[in-house]
């Protein structure tokens, strides 16, 4: 008999054509129960005349061949494997009872063990016979004994059921989604930590998406279906067992937005479904809370924020919990995001209270260094210009009078045109801050160490920051650019803009002047070579060190000392998304190859492109198993005190020496020099005058 782990629905296909000329036998993946029958007990029927049991052993005819199309499935089991459900086991039923049936009833279970169940037990389907019978015999028949059975798996929690998935390429593949990590955070639990979940007692249906968390940002279809009500996550396995006793790896993926939008489904679709899962990796995504709802914060001990991050973090202690009868690894957990949530994963690794609760992290295009994601003032004024708008300003205890307010009236008090701040260096209204609680410290000194670290930028972060391609404020004069003014954009305008910027807030003081000169020399002699107008790509090039280039370089370099650190720089564009005013690959533009098209930058007929997609994902499948970020063709070494090696990923990926160091190195001395840091937006010496 032949067997295959991995199938797909296009093999099914292949199989019934193949089928109709010839009696083959087949095998088909399932997770099923050892030693049980299939789903009926001796001699029950199944809804099968009697002595046919539609997949039943010992003492009836198993397949209901009886003039019905002739598909005929022996066993759920899988030989010698324990597959989960062992005799006495519950696997969502009770020890001798049927899922939901009577001892010696025909709905599921056999007496004494609960077949159909899943709980890491790789069995199978065994499909004996493919012929016509007496009647047409169709595809979708083979189809319903591939999901006859959805997956089960029972949890501390209760038990959880979820879907059978077709991905794209046709592998199948389990699919849980909004399973609550927390209980809803609303009334008294708003603004406050997240509280772990109540048990259930009847099986939990997850076989749709929990709303998302209330949006801040005002993004076409996805503000949709959003509710306080949103602490859920999501996992997707493979269909298989994992052939490691100790299950398979786990990746996390927390998602960005300016701590104002998103949600887990936007990021895990069937693309991500594919291309992770089926390399042997549970992905899980799962929601957080958002702007001030999320991140409402102000110098009172009592109103610390960061309710979003301790969202994150609830959610890796319920996933720790639970991961291990789903059939993973609770030690070889990785959490990874992109721009707010590659912030937040670094903002994670400084956490005493994370400690633990991952082994790996992957920040790509943004980290926790950037002034945009621990701008505290700016995240306390929107907090008082929050109270201020819901007449809780003057209230004895602020926090508890927002909670007497309708959703509707913090959301309209709150909500913005976009999540940026025009004109400003500083980026977004809400982040995490340095709460003493979950972030113990006042600086990012303590680190958590053993951890391992993959850092993604993309050479040119800030494009659709910088440049207003059409999706940002019109109103704007420094900050971004805008399109239409784009091609004129020269010496003049270059200079205006940054001395416009950079003496935001009173930055340098009184040595304003000649710190901002600074800038401006050694950004219009940057030696690298730009197809586009030098002034533009280095105004913009200017704005990727400060928000994403110097930080990630910081931060890597701290970590470097006690952990393995590992640095990749995007750099490929397709004809598709060539920019017509710059070069370089804009924020997050990485992320399709592991969701696909979601941005709308995903060029399969691009043969570079899908070459670079097989690298990344081999690149992260090595890193999430291994802890060791490689390709057949491309190693990486580690970051050390004195240099930063990186791999350049472009149209050739090669390993390089030394990223970015005289931009380092500039940004450090002016640092230095005059006491005022602009990457963290921070004095660090002489006060201003």
């Amino acid at each position: 008999m032949l067997s295959f782990r991995g199938i797909s629905v296009a093999f099914l296909i292949f199989a019934y054509i193949y089928a109709s000329e010839a009696q083959i036998f087949y095998s088909v993946p399932m997770w099923g129960s050892s030693g049980s029958n299939c789903g009926c007990n001796s001699g029950s029927s199944c809804g099968c005349n009697s002595g046919s049991s539609c997949g039943c052993s010992s003492g009836c005819n198993s397949g209901c061949n009886n003039n019905n199309g002739g598909v005929t499935v022996i066993s759920l089991d899988s030989g010698n494997s324990n597959c989960g459900c062992n005799s006495g086991s519950s696997c969502g039923c009770n020890s001798g009872s049927s899922c939901g049936c009577n001892s010696g009833s025909s709905c599921g279970c056999s007496s004494g063990c609960n077949s159909g169940c899943n709980n890491n037990n790789g069995g199978v389907v065994t499909v004996i016979s493919l012929d016509d019978g007496n009647s047409n015999f169709l595809v979708c028949t083979l189809l319903g004994a591939v999901f006859a059975y959805d997956p089960v798996v029972e949890t501390k929690y209760g038990t959880i059921v979820g879907s059978n998935v077709v991905v794209p390429s046709g592998q199948v593949i389990e699919f849980f989604t909004g399973i609550p990590f927390a209980k809803p955070p609303v009334g008294d639990l708003r603004f406050e930590k997240p509280v772990p979940p109540d048990p259930w007692e009847t099986p939990l249906v997850a076989k749709s998406f929990g709303e998302k968390c209330i949006q801040f940002l005002p993004v076409p279809g996805v503000n949709t279906n959003a509710s306080e009500n949103c602490l859920f996550l999501n996992i997707a396995r493979p269909s298989n067992r994992s052939s490691d006793p100790q299950g398979y790896p786990v990746l996390v993926w927390i998602y960005g937005g300016g701590f104002t939008g998103g949600s887990s489904q936007l990021y895990h679709n069937s693309d991500a479904n594919e291309r992770i899962v089926s390399r042997g990796i549970i992905f899980v995504s799962l929601n957080y809370r958002l702007g001030p709802l999320g991140f409402f914060a102000t110098k009172d001990p009592f109103v610390p924020g960061n309710y979003g991050l301790w969202d994150q973090v609830q959610a890796l202690k319920f996933l720790k919990e639970v991961i291990q009868p789903f059939g993973g690894n609770p030690e070889k957990i990785t959490i990874s995001g992109a721009s707010a949530g590659g912030a937040s994963v670094s903002w994670l690794t400084y956490s005493e209270v994370a400690r633990g609760l991952f082994q790996k992290v992957i920040p790509m295009c943004g980290c926790s260094h950037a002034n945009w994601a621990q701008n505290f003032e700016g995240n306390e004024k929107s907090s008082l210009d929050l109270l201020e708008k819901t007449n809780c300003s003057q209230h004895q205890n602020p926090k508890e009078c927002l909670k007497t307010k309708s959703l509707e009236e913090i959301t309209s008090a709150a909500k913005t045109e976009s999540m940026m701040l025009y004109d400003s260096v500083n980026l977004l209204s809400w982040s995490p801050n340095f709460d003493r609680d979950l972030i113990q410290s006042t600086n990012f000194s303590e680190i958590n160490e053993n951890i391992d670290y993959l850092y993604t930028i993309n050479s040119q972060e800030d494009i659709p920051f910088s440049l207003n391609m059409g999706h940002l404020s019109k109103s704007a004069l420094h900050y971004p650019v805008q399109c239409e003014n784009a091609s004129f954009f020269g010496k003049s305008e270059f200079e205006v803009g940054i001395r416009f910027l950079l003496s935001e807030n009173g930055a340098f003081g009184s040595e304003s002047p000649r710190a901002i000169q600074k800038v401006i020399d050694f950004y219009e002699n940057q030696t690298v070579q730009y197809s586009h107008d030098q002034f533009l790509q280095s105004y913009v090039q200017l704005f990727s060190d400060l928000h994403f280039n110097v930080p990630l370089l910081r931060e890597t370099k701290a970590k470097g000392y006690g952990n393995n650190v590992y640095i990749y720089v995007h750099d490929y564009v397709t004809l598709k998304n060539k920019n017509v005013f710059l070069d370089g690959s804009g924020h997050c533009m990485d992320v399709s190859y592991i969701c696909g098209n979601f941005f709308g930058t995903e060029d399969l007929s691009d043969p570079t492109y899908v070459k670079i997609k097989d690298q990344v994902l081999e690149i992260i499948e090595n890193f999430v198993k291994n802890g060791i970020p490689k390709t057949e063709e491309i190693s990486f070494n580690k970051v050390e005190k004195r240099k930063i090696p990186f791999v350049h990923i472009g149209s050739e990926s090669l390993s390089k020496e030394n990223l970015w160091t005289e931009r380092l190195r500039f940004w450090d001395n002016i640092m230095k020099e005059f006491g005022f840091d602009w990457v963290s937006g921070k004095w660090t010496g002489t006060e201003a005058m």
